[in-house]
Parts: structure tokens; C-alpha cells; sequence
């Protein structure tokens, strides 16, 4: 009886785990490479997941799939080897422009504020990582943050308790602002753009 049991969650721990199996996306070359999916299968991988590659003024641009976790699921096909679609897209083999009109239109979920000073999340993207807001509290305050790029002046407005900045990325695991990973050439500004308001000269 014991022998049964053992083989029967030996059986259940295989199927849970699942096997790699790459699926193509689309027919579409980006960049000329195909895109693909991997596939997870198993009696865990019934939650769905989004794999947010761009964010726009309303809607992120991504995937969204079924499976066991955040795991890297999105490949392009180079050769023999599979490549992980974000790493490809940071080794310069395919660009952004191209990949976008394959992505998913996907709605954006920010964090609602509430009475509280904390970071919340934007459900805004760049570069993989989420952009944060400062805003919380019951503070009477209220301010906007001004970014220069390309020469043009955006802006972010928010009320509650603020620091100097308002907006944040959380870079191995600290909070760090926006305007210092734009200084420092971080981040590409123009990601950040559909986020702003511009003020018009």
C-alpha cells in the first residue's frame, strides 16, 4: 500500500512539474525570428500571468498566459537555441518597434491610493521593472514632478504625504527615483512619456 502511494505522488510531482515544449506565437517574423511560447503544463499551472514587454497611455503591451508562475515563457528561436524574449531584446537581436505589433493589448491595474504613505504600484513598465508612485497619506499636500526629455517638459501630479520625487523604480530592491535613473541613462525617457502630461511652450 505504502509502494502504491509513493508511485502515485512520484506520478503527481511529474505532472505537476510538466515538460518544456516551445509552441510558435504567430507567423509573423519580428526582426526575422519567430516568436515562441513554453509551455507549462501540470495540475498547478491553472493561474494566468502577464509578461508586460511595453506600457502605453491606457493599455500594457504584452502576453498573457496560462501557467505555473512568472517564469520566462516568451522565446525567439536563434539556430538551435531558444532565447528568452527579454534578453533578446536587451542584446539588441530584435527591437521593440518591431516586437510591439505582436504583443497583446493588455488593461493596466494600477494600485488604488488609500490613507496611507507608501509606494504604489503603477502597473506601468519599463525595462521588465514596475513604476511606483509616492502618494500616499492623509497629508494635504499636493505636487508635480517635471521631467525633461528630448528637450520637452512632461509632468506628474499627486497628492497625500510626498517626498521630493514622486515617481520610482525598485532597483534591486530599494525605491530609487525616476529622474535619477533618467540622469544617469538608466532608462530610455521616451518609455516613460505615455505616463507624463506635457506642458505645451
Amino acid at each position: 500500500m505504502k509502494k502504491i502511494v509513493l508511485l502515485l505522488l512520484f506520478i503527481l510531482l511529474l505532472t505537476a512539474c510538466g515538460t518544456k515544449k516551445y509552441v510558435l506565437v504567430s507567423e509573423n517574423l519580428v526582426d526575422g525570428y519567430y516568436i515562441y511560447q513554453k509551455e507549462q503544463s501540470g495540475i498547478f499551472c491553472n493561474s494566468y500571468w502577464e509578461d508586460v514587454y511595453y506600457s502605453g497611455e491606457t493599455y500594457n503591451y504584452g502576453y498573457r498566459y496560462k501557467g505555473c508562475g512568472a517564469d520566462m515563457s516568451y522565446f525567439i528561436l536563434d539556430g538551435v537555441r531558444y532565447v528568452y524574449l527579454r534578453d533578446a531584446l536587451e542584446g539588441g537581436q530584435i527591437t521593440l518597434d518591431s516586437l510591439i505589433p505582436e504583443l497583446m493589448e493588455l488593461d493596466r491595474n494600477p494600485e488604488e491610493f488609500e490613507d496611507e504613505a507608501d509606494y504604489y504600484w503603477l502597473d506601468y513598465h519599463i525595462d521588465g521593472k514596475v513604476v511606483y508612485a509616492y502618494a500616499g497619506g492623509t497629508c494635504e499636500m499636493f505636487s508635480t514632478e517635471r521631467f525633461i526629455i528630448d528637450g520637452t517638459t512632461y509632468t506628474y501630479s499627486a497628492g497625500g504625504c510626498l517626498k521630493d520625487n514622486i515617481l520610482f523604480m525598485n532597483i534591486n530592491g530599494n525605491y530609487t527615483p525616476i529622474q535619477s535613473l533618467l540622469d544617469d541613462g538608466s532608462i530610455d525617457g521616451e518609455l516613460l512619456i505615455p505616463l507624463l502630461t506635457e506642458i505645451e511652450d
